[in-house]
């Protein structure tokens, strides 16, 4: 996908509460009242997004420069309007064109604006890994940017909505090369105000670039807009520093330090740094994020050259801790004076949209919050040895699958369990939902080396020793209303109405109590699938990224995911199904599992369960918001269970 920078143009991007922040639910009330609109306000600049999302929809027109410049593909809201990638008819190449939105192109304010954007940019043009303004004309629609085109995706795209969380060390390299590029800017007096991942694209190199400058201040205080003035409060609380919080004009080089800081925090946890807890943050990233986010700015790193230095100590093949860098100064009072983060559940890359906790802790040192090593989440104990050896239990004319297997072999021993089990291959309830048996048997659970995240490693070998009965399609809405009597998606963000449409906004106790209910009414007992269980039945005797191969290129014919239409969950069993007959196991909704949170390495090889405990609880497949990499077979993440949202529903599984 090709970036657009300083556009913005996904779920994602529009709301900045992303994974577990939610402004409504904390900090001041003038940053929850600033918080609740500033998703619109970072994603369209003076709009919001409606308006720019309507204008990209409207405004096609594109003189350009006398038609120099031919616009490719929709528009994006960008931090000051639309953003289109276009391609340069006099030179031959792409480029991003930004310009505000047409209905703006009167206001004084907003023109004042975009001509700082443009002229700070050109001063930044020479420098490595910031987004170079190419020109900056005016046609019959107002003034416009032309920005070199950066062919790749925003970090944003990246981590994308609710689920991507970088490895520590990608993350730290990408921000090495931003603090670089940061700390030249800030040498030429010139502070962007508005870092977050929306804001730093990677090309096809892995190379990082800064991009939308569309807040940024120069170094005196006079050269920043007014505070007073109806925009104001700019930017996106989420990444913002205490400071530039309370006065915009008190943001410099150590508001974007804390704003990078915050960014790189979230990228690596899933969680806002506003109320983080260190023990959630990598060990070997968390004494320099700690530091970057101080609440006083004298305590931060002294420049970005310095936060470069941390992050490169951190990369090095010999450093094992994390290193302290000195701050700007040092305070007289010790470490344990600090005060500690509030306790506020913001912080966990296995922990997703936690509901706030009450006050904040008692006072600690920060320096004491950094010595918690964060303990590798509770796994559930190795099977025993006699577990290890057993058998699966044999009916006569059956005998359990072991893969890979190829769809005749699927449907041969779905037939044969049936038929051994006395049982139907397909059970229909009085809901109308449909389960298909699925036969045990023994696969290889996670992802090879070279192929998704360091948590879906070490794959290794899992046998299901019990038949099981999995609904073909996740629960409808159709389905939960007829139990629950209920409809908690009704009102919400990204929802299509529909019987058949995937039900969303319950969490994993809604999930459990649908189980529950469904049990009592049927007089079966229903349940969630463990994570074993639904990666085994998704794989369906396969070994690759998806369930039908590696070809992406097919992956539209058997999931709803970023590469198909629509913002919302969709009508299920519409994709194709895999070999043992299972719908939307790629996409179209998250589902939960019934398994708390625990590492592959430790993991029962025999049905396992997860731990007995722990903090958050299993999802797989991905949604219709989520890139390819995200609907695989082997991606495995983890959400609050109290987290209720757009993409998230569930599917019922019956052993008995």
């Amino acid at each position: 996908m090709a970036a657009n920078p300083g556009g913005e143009g996904n779920p994602a991007d529009f709301s900045h509460g992303m994974d577990g922040f939610r402004p409504e639910l904390t900090g001041s009330p003038r940053q929850r009242a600033a918080g609740a609109a500033e998703g619109a306000e970072g994603a369209a600049g003076f709009g919001g997004v409606a308006e720019a999302a309507a204008a990209a929809e409207q405004h096609k027109a594109f003189p350009g420069h006398g038609g120099r410049y031919v616009q490719l593909g929709t528009p994006k809201p960008g931090g000051m309007g639309l953003v289109f990638q276009a391609q340069d008819t006099l030179l031959q190449r792409e480029v991003a064109i930004k310009r505000i939105l047409p209905e703006r192109v009167g206001d004084a304010e907003a023109l004042s604006r975009f001509r700082l954007e443009a002229q700070s940019q050109a001063r930044l043009w020479d420098i490595p890994g910031i987004v170079p303004l190419l020109t900056y004309d005016q046609d019959s629609l107002g003034p416009y940017l032309v920005l070199q085109w950066i062919e790749g995706q925003s970090l944003a795209e990246r981590q994308d909505y609710r689920v991507q969380v970088l490895d520590w060390r990608v993350a730290a390299e990408y921000f090495r090369q931003v603090c670089g590029a940061l700390y030249q800017a800030h040498q030429r007096q010139l502070y962007h105000r508005d870092l977050k991942p929306a804001n730093i694209l990677i090309d096809r190199s892995d190379r990082a670039w800064v991009c939308d400058f569309g807040l940024v201040r120069r170094g005196s205080v006079q050269a920043s807009i007014s505070p007073t003035n109806s925009n104001a409060f700019m930017g996106t609380v989420q990444f913002m520093s205490p400071e530039q919080e309370r006065n915009p004009r008190l943001a410099d080089a150590r508001s974007d330090i804390w704003s990078l800081g915050a960014t790189l925090h979230y990228l690596v946890t899933g969680r806002s740094a506003k109320g983080m807890r260190a023990e959630r943050i990598p060990a070997e990233l968390r004494e320099v994020i700690l530091q970057a986010t101080e609440e006083e700015a004298a305590d931060r790193f002294a420049d970005m050259q310095a936060f470069q230095q941390a992050l490169a100590a951190v990369l090095a093949p010999a450093a094992s801790v994390a290193v302290k860098v000195a701050p700007a100064e040092t305070k007289a009072a010790a470490p344990e004076a600090k005060a500690a983060a509030p306790e506020v559940q913001v912080a966990a890359p296995e922990a997703k949209a936690a509901p706030p906790a009450a006050k904040a802790a008692p006072p600690a040192a920060k320096a004491e919050a950094a010595k918690v090593v964060s303990a590798p989440p509770a796994t559930a104990p190795a099977a025993p040895a006699a577990a290890q050896k057993a058998a699966v239990a044999v009916p006569g004319g059956a005998t359990p699958l072991q893969a890979p297997f190829d769809e005749r072999t699927a449907k041969a021993a779905q037939a044969a369990w049936a038929t051994a089990l006395r049982q139907p291959e397909e059970l229909v309830n009085s809901v109308g939902q449909r389960l298909r048996l699925i036969p045990p048997g023994t696969f290889q659970m996670g992802s090879r080396d070279g192929v998704g995240e360091d948590r879906e490693r070490p794959q290794h070998a899992v046998t299901l020793t019990r038949a099981l009965w999995v609904c073909v399609h996740p629960v409808t809405q159709g389905q939960w209303q007829s139990v629950m009597k209920t409809t908690p998606w009704q009102g919400k963000s990204y929802v299509k109405s529909g019987s058949d449409v995937a039900a969303t906004y319950v969490n994993w106790s809604d999930a459990t109590e649908y189980c529950r209910v469904l049990s009592e009414r049927e007089g079966r007992r229903y349940r969630l699938l463990t994570e074993a269980e639904w990666e085994y039945a998704c794989r369906a005797g396969t070994t690759t990224k998806w369930s039908f191969g590696d070809d992406e290129s097919q992956l539209k014919e058997y999931a709803w995911y970023s590469g198909t239409p629509g913002a919302h969950a969709e009508s299920v069993g519409q994709k194709r199904a895999n070999a043992f007959g299972l719908f939307d196991m790629h996409g179209n909704v998250t589902e939960w599992c019934s398994d708390w949170y625990a590492s592959y390495g430790k993991s029962a090889v025999v049905d396992p369960a997860g731990p007995s405990s722990g903090s958050s609880r299993v999802v797989r497949g991905g949604c219709w918001c989520h890139v390819p990499s995200i609907v695989r077979a082997g991606f495995r993440y983890v959400y609050d269970p109290d987290l209720r949202d757009f993409n998230v529903d569930f599917r019922v599984c019956s052993d008995s």
